[in-house]
């Protein structure tokens, strides 16, 4: 587990200052409501896809059991 959220934290690290300079360039050329809303449509259309795969919302609880998960199926 520590090096799952080593390598997150290192992404995020990353990612932060990438989203800052690509934002502020974005904020050069276009105004703050159209990027807004170019943000939104992406966001609603990947998670609809993300959605729609069986993968990402099913969960095989026998996976979970050999952990002692207290959960009902």
């Amino acid at each position: 587990m520590g090096r799952v959220k080593a390598t997150l934290s290192t992404v995020n690290n990353i990612a932060t200052p990438l989203g800052s300079l690509i934002g502020g360039l974005l904020l050069l050329t276009f105004d703050v409501q159209s990027i807004i809303m170019t943000s939104a449509i992406i966001f609603i259309i990947l998670s609809g896809y993300l959605l729609s795969q069986k993968h990402f919302t099913s969960f095989n609880t026998d996976d979970a059991k050999q952990f002692n998960a207290n959960f009902e199926s």
